[in-house]
């Protein structure tokens, strides 16, 4: 059976559900405008090269983003990748250029993966001497 839930973990659950389909909505909304502008071979060049540097930031920026989680809580990392995500997302729908729809598109994809590793640390944090709730809650959270 599931552990009981607390305040704080539906709060987290509820948080990245919503991050996850914000994200997963406007995914391939971009798409359309830039193989509009670029045409079809380089808006797929152009979306591919998104994602591939953006999942290498996010790799190369998730030892640092530990760190500074470890130093300044986890809350405000989290905090910060919503505030960061929302703020190129508005960039992008106040600006629809390439380039800002671009940038919109490389931050979120790295900032999504700093969002998890920052939430999975809370619940570490929270079960550490627990291993079934923080397997169960974890299945929960990331699967």
């Amino acid at each position: 059976p599931p552990p009981s839930s607390s305040s704080g973990e539906t709060m987290l659950r509820l948080t990245a559900f919503t991050f996850v389909l914000g994200l997963s909505l406007t995914t391939l909304t971009p798409a359309p405008h830039l193989v509009g502008e670029l045409g079809q071979v380089n808006g797929v060049r152009l979306l591919t090269a998104l994602a591939t540097t953006s999942a290498a930031t996010e790799i190369g920026l998730s030892p640092i983003v530990g760190g500074l989680s470890d130093s300044v809580g986890r809350k405000p990392v989290l905090v910060g990748t919503l505030g960061v995500s929302l703020l190129a997302g508005i960039a992008a729908a106040v600006a629809p250029t390439v380039a800002t729809v671009a940038l919109q598109k490389f931050v979120n994809g790295a900032v999504v993966g700093i969002f998890f590793l920052a939430a999975g640390a809370i619940l570490a944090d929270k079960f550490r001497t627990e291993p079934q709730k923080l397997a169960a809650s974890s299945g929960i959270l990331f699967g």
